[in-house]
């Protein structure tokens, strides 16, 4: 596997400079108390630990996808031991824009809200309010009499099937691609319980606890901690999650002035090559009025804030001093917890060797899956391309930033470097 990723990347050139890389691997500089909302400079001792050859070519695949044209930026940042490696920042915030993208620049991150969602639920799990085989309807009444192929469900799903996605939902006609072309308007809901109130509608895919299918399950999720907590979902993320571990760019909503940070979302065109800017509202982003704030895709955030939150996963439920969940919690929230014999339906497959836990996949078969981080670690990615893992065992944290809606070019970059980032790293 290592001779066919490097004969993959050894063509690549060094790119950089034409693509507006800011910062990258070993930096002579380290600044060990960076300023508010910054990301300190490689440490030497972090990149010693790696082969700077190999974190050139991390570099380059961030930058080749750039210049080749399959996305119009990126940016990453790869920490170890709680120092950063590698980071880099290149092209530019808007499509043929000159503002190049940096650590404030801000990103649709649509699915790595569940992961968020999922430490939600866990704290309020950790204080007693739910259990794993609760059925979802002491939360969820009106999810009560689900049907299965035209007849009643004979029980209704466990809250572990819902944090699992083995509960039998769908993401409503089409699927998540109903959502993205307009057929489905699931996510456009007024309020969460009129989502709630369409999704029971549906019929499931399968009885509770037979399958797997990427659903608005997350979704079904947020509702629920609005309803133990009281709160809206944006207000506990405020005050449980984003305040305490100083994510101050993050959150469903953005005002004038941040939005001048957002990045755009492109797509390169099958016919022309060319790439173009889609619209970036239809997943789940809260719209002006609505009340509905989608715990499965509503979030916009920040390299330095996201690398915040995975960090908080890497130690266990704290960061600095702070504490999120405890060790026992991240370790169940980042287990597989699909059930045993569960079948995938086809309207998303996960890959061999990942399994599904609350709002993360935990690799579960490192030689399946072959993209490099061993057993126990985890990882989730955005429709948009932006993507996080968690190693445990290499205490490594990566966070990676893109926005196109091309998914062979988001995969193609996030397999590439999960792949190089373990060719780079030195045996302890």
């Amino acid at each position: 596997m290592v001779m066919r990723i490097a004969a993959a990347v050894l063509g690549f050139s060094m790119l950089l400079a034409a693509c507006s890389a800011q910062t990258g691997a070993g930096s002579d500089e380290t600044t060990l108390v960076p300023a508010a909302g910054t990301l300190p400079d490689p440490s030497p001792e972090a990149v010693a630990q790696f082969d700077p050859t190999m974190l050139g070519w991390l570099q380059d695949a961030m930058a080749k996808g750039v210049s080749d044209e399959r996305f119009h930026n990126a940016a990453y940042v790869l920490i170890q031991d709680e120092a950063v490696v590698s980071k880099g920042y290149f092209g530019s915030r808007t499509l043929g824009g000159d503002k190049p993208v940096d650590e404030t620049t801000l990103y649709s991150i649509y699915s790595m809200t569940k992961p968020v969602t999922g430490v939600a639920l866990m704290i309020l799990y950790e204080e007693g309010a739910w259990a794993l085989d609760d059925p979802i309807t002491r939360f969820l009444p009106e999810l009560e009499g689900l049907s299965v192929a035209g007849e009643a469900a004979t029980r209704a799903p466990t809250m572990q099937e819902l944090l699992s996605h083995s509960a039998g939902f769908n993401y409503g006609p089409g699927g998540v691609t109903g959502i993205a072309s307009g057929r489905n308007d699931i996510m456009a809901s007024e309020s969460s319980d009129a989502l709630v109130q369409a999704v029971a509608e549906m019929p499931l895919l399968y009885p509770p606890g037979e399958g797997w299918s990427y659903s608005i399950a997350s979704d079904l999720q947020g509702v629920i901690v609005e309803r133990i907590s009281g709160q809206s979902l944006n207000a506990f993320f405020q005050a449980r999650i984003f305040n305490p571990l100083k994510m101050e760019d993050t959150g469903f909503y953005l005002d004038p002035e941040t939005r001048g940070r957002l990045s755009d979302i492109s797509r390169r065109q099958q016919a022309s090559g060319e790439l173009r800017k889609v619209r970036s509202n239809v997943l789940g982003q809260a719209q002006s009025g609505s009340r509905f704030e989608s715990g499965g895709s509503g979030l916009y955030s920040t390299l330095y804030d996201y690398q915040r939150f995975a960090r908080m996963l890497a130690n266990g439920g704290s960061l600095e001093g702070v504490q999120i969940l405890k060790p026992e919690t991240v370790a169940l929230m980042s287990s597989d917890l699909t059930p045993r014999g569960a079948k995938t339906h086809p309207t998303y497959t996960l890959p061999g060797g990942l399994g599904y836990g609350a709002g993360v996949a935990p690799v579960v078969d490192a030689d399946r899956l072959r993209w490099g981080p061993p057993n126990g670690s985890f990882y989730w990615h955005g429709a948009a391309g932006t993507w996080f893992w968690v190693d445990p065992e290499n205490h490594i944290v990566f966070v990676g930033l893109i926005q196109t809606m091309d998914v062979g070019a988001a995969r193609t970059s996030q397999r590439d470097a999960m792949r190089l980032v373990y060719m780079a790293k030195r045996d302890s």
